[in-house]
């Protein structure tokens, strides 16, 4: 059976053209001549009903396997991921990758982190160099969540403090060249993962116990129990990184329940 190379997206009031650059993105390692994976992708959109959804035509002019799938209730960015896998099928010879909207990448270079990654049984989940339009590096190997850090997050100006901008160094690993070295960490971005599908299904995928943010710290942190989890910069893919937790109530709600949820299942850590 010929290996897949399977993405996985979660919309939620997403309009076309905020994931457009993906599917092309997609489309593009697709046609590679060098791919000998079939590649496909499962959309799963947590947008409620009574907004307008995308025509078929969208999706049509794709060359690869889409589905999509519409849901009545939010369910959440985790769940919905492991929704898309279970409708996809995967076998233990596919390669998983769980990928933001607002990504976009070379198909031929990805490719080649794919068959790297695919070919070293010691690595369980990886995630590329991850760059924003301006071609600036998103430091996202980082070190485990702690209140500090997360505070740090919300309150980026303490970093003006020597204390908080060395603490904040080390904790994202910037002591390391991210263009070329092999990082390893417990808590990559979600933005863009590579998993195996076995440790996938060992972890049992996503927590049901997170709805949105520090998913991907509970995630990677388990994975790396069954293998090698690091920032692996074979490849890069550039993230506009939309940053909502940082721009309504809501999103900060969210991200400060699975705070709660993280410290209960981890244990408490303040620096």
């Amino acid at each position: 059976m010929t290996p897949r190379i399977l993405f996985s997206l979660v919309l939620y009031k997403h309009k076309f053209r905020d994931f457009q650059l993906l599917l092309e993105s997609i489309e593009n390692l697709h046609k590679l001549k060098s791919c000998d994976h079939f590649v496909e992708l499962s959309i799963y959109d947590n947008t409620p009903v009574e907004i307008e959804s995308f025509s078929k035509l969208d999706f049509e002019r794709y060359s690869y396997n889409i589905l999509y799938n519409r849901c009545e209730k939010n369910i959440g960015f985790g769940q919905a991921n492991n929704k898309n896998f279970e409708s996809l099928n995967y076998s233990d010879k596919d390669v998983l990758i769980v990928s933001n909207p607002d990504i976009y990448f070379d198909g031929l270079d990805l490719s080649k982190l794919i068959v790297s990654f695919a070919n070293n049984s010691e690595f369980s989940c990886v995630s590329p160099l991850i760059k924003n339009n301006n071609e600036l590096i998103q430091y996202s190997a980082k070190n485990n969540p702690t209140i500090l850090s997360l505070l740090l997050g919300f309150l980026p100006f303490l970093k003006i403090l020597k204390f908080f901008y060395i603490y904040d160094f080390n904790h994202k690993n910037k002591q390391f060249n991210y263009n070329i070295d092999c990082i390893k960490s417990t808590y990559l971005s979600g933005c863009f993962l590579l998993i195996k599908p076995h440790v996938y299904r060992k972890v049992g995928g996503f927590s049901k116990e997170f709805f949105l943010h520090l998913e991907d710290a509970d995630i990677v942190r388990k994975c790396s129990k069954y293998g090698i989890t690091c920032h692996y910069p074979k490849a890069s893919v550039t993230h506009l990184w939309a940053r909502g937790s940082h721009k309504s109530f809501t999103q900060i709600y969210l991200l400060i329940k699975s705070i709660f949820v993280y410290f209960k299942l981890w244990g408490l850590k303040i620096l």
